[in-house]
């Protein structure tokens, strides 16, 4: 099989993957206050794939990751080559502090946007 895949070919070739473990772990380049992951490219193909197969999909990242200034009204804008997971397609958020529901990823930043609002 060649490494170079067609857009059809990677998307059947993540599906394929996917159908195959018990449970899906990604990074995260950033949590948004609705719970949404932000993180590279095919990232949603594997959120669709897992959901897909009923397979548990879960962001790794650190509380530091998560977006104050999308609680505080800034808009995201996605630079390409990343994708957005909505908060449907993740089973939980794993953090330093634990695992957290993507609903409770707002009570995280409310905490951490006290100390940035004091700063602007």
């Amino acid at each position: 099989m060649s490494d170079i895949y067609t857009p059809i070919d990677k998307t059947s070739a993540i599906k394929y993957h996917v159908s195959k473990v018990d449970k899906a772990l990604v990074g995260a380049d950033s949590i948004l206050a609705d719970g949404s992951l932000i993180n590279g490219t095919p990232t949603y193909a594997v959120a669709l794939a897992a959901k897909d197969n009923q397979i548990p999909f879960y962001p790794l990242c650190e509380i530091a990751k998560f977006d104050v200034w999308s609680y505080l009204g800034q808009s995201t804008q996605l630079e390409e080559g990343f994708d957005r997971v909505p908060p449907h397609l993740i089973t939980q958020i794993v953090t330093e502090e634990g695992v957290i529901k993507p609903s409770e990823v707002v009570d995280y930043i409310k905490e951490m946007g006290k100390y940035v609002q004091i700063l602007f």
